[in-house]
């Protein structure tokens, strides 16, 4: 990561002293070594293939070979085994009313529920019935390679996935979990069967999306990131487990932030995972559990134990224009680091791939412009929590 050299020199020593596999083949081996060996090669960015990240991974395990650890403060994290408190905690902080951090609902969808039975199976048997209920053609949006369709996944490895939940999609997960809500034009209803702190949310938050997590195998994001117009991120884990690592976007003092970090990092091609800074909190989900990400808070989420699917819900709020004119005027951030932000991470559509060049001044004020356009219209949801209860 940090250390590509070092990283790139560790996985080849280990993958030389484990005997090829007879159900392997050379050319798996051959492209293994190619794509390890020189990790800035834009081969290896066409192979993501996480699959040969994880398998060099286990040799080094297999060899003995300790991997590469930062020395980062793991804190604790708040945790709750009741929804409704935790849907009015996590309101008030989409409304900047108390600090933000990463917390997790235990339990908060049951072992009996609808959707957790729907998904028993795995993402990829759930494309399969897709597939073979005639909805072939559905949309999915990849991680690595753009967009695609049920049918296209299934043709070979089943790639991992974030679809908005919307057409099509959201009828088939809305009928899982015992909706019988009539679609109509605009924005989905919640997706029936999930807790109610997600309905909670979703509805006192206009400016919120659903989607679908789809991470087949050991497989999870690539890298740490932050997801866009800076909005926050609740998850309800439906299969699986996933390890889900967090940290503050700036880390005070006079350490780096670690938004410097992630923007250093989308412009080198380069991931640093391992350079970022200051307290981490590690979550470890089980299916059932919900969790929330606070806008721009960067994280990274990987499946522990086979595959994973996931209910996920952007939210964007006044905490989320808050964090983006925080970025616009952050005196820690070069104006190459902030025109990241303003052309890749923060605008609904990224800018191309590695294209961050228009750093003047005048170009980024137009540019977070666009961005805050929308999230300036952000409206407070906690009163909208409270009276649902309420009621």
């Amino acid at each position: 990561s940090v250390d590509a050299p070092r990283r790139a020199a560790a996985y080849r020593a280990a993958l030389a002293k484990i005997p090829t596999a007879a159900d392997a083949g050379a050319a798996k081996r051959d492209a293994i070594r190619r794509g390890l060996a020189t990790i800035d090669d834009p081969s290896m960015r066409a192979f993501a293939v996480r699959n040969a990240i994880v398998d060099a991974e286990r040799s080094l395990e297999a060899a003995g070979a300790a991997p590469l650890k930062a020395p980062r403060r793991v804190v604790p994290y708040p945790e709750t085994t009741r929804p409704n408190d935790w849907a009015r905690r996590v309101a008030a902080q989409l409304d900047g009313a108390e600090a933000l951090a990463p917390s997790c609902a235990r339990g908060a969808l049951g072992e009996d529920a609808p959707l957790r039975n729907f998904f028993s199976s795995g993402p990829a048997a759930f494309l399969r019935r897709l597939a073979t209920g005639g909805r072939g053609g559905v949309a999915l949006e990849t991680f690595f390679e753009g967009r695609t369709t049920v049918d296209d996944a299934l043709e070979d490895d089943v790639p991992a996935a974030t679809p908005r939940l919307e057409g099509e999609l959201w009828r088939v997960v809305d009928d899982a979990g015992g909706g019988a809500a009539v679609m109509k034009e605009g924005r989905p209803p919640c997706v029936a069967g999930l807790p109610v702190v997600c309905e909670r949310l979703h509805d006192a938050y206009e400016d919120s999306d659903q989607f679908l997590v789809l991470q087949p195998g050991p497989a999870g994001d690539l890298r740490p990131h932050v997801d866009y117009l800076g909005s926050a991120v609740l998850y309800v884990l439906l299969h699986g487990r996933k390890r889900i690592s967090v940290w503050r976007p700036f880390c005070g003092d006079d350490r780096r932030s670690n938004l410097e970090v992630l923007a250093d990092g989308f412009r080198r091609d380069a991931d640093v995972e391992g350079a970022l800074d200051g307290d981490r909190w590690v979550i470890e989900a089980e299916a059932g559990d919900a969790v929330f990400i606070p806008p721009l808070f960067p994280h990274v989420v990987r499946n522990t134990e086979g595959g994973s699917v996931a209910w996920g819900l952007n939210v964007i709020a006044p905490a989320s224009d808050a964090a983006v004119r925080r970025v616009e005027t952050a005196q820690e951030l070069t104006a190459h680091q902030r025109a990241v932000y303003a052309q890749h991470y923060l605008p609904l559509v990224a800018a191309e791939e590695g294209l961050v060049k228009a750093t003047d001044a005048t170009t980024l004020r137009r540019l977070f412009a666009h961005v805050r356009g929308r999230t300036a219209r952000a409206r407070p949801g906690s009163d909208g929590v409270a009276a649902a209860d309420a009621a």
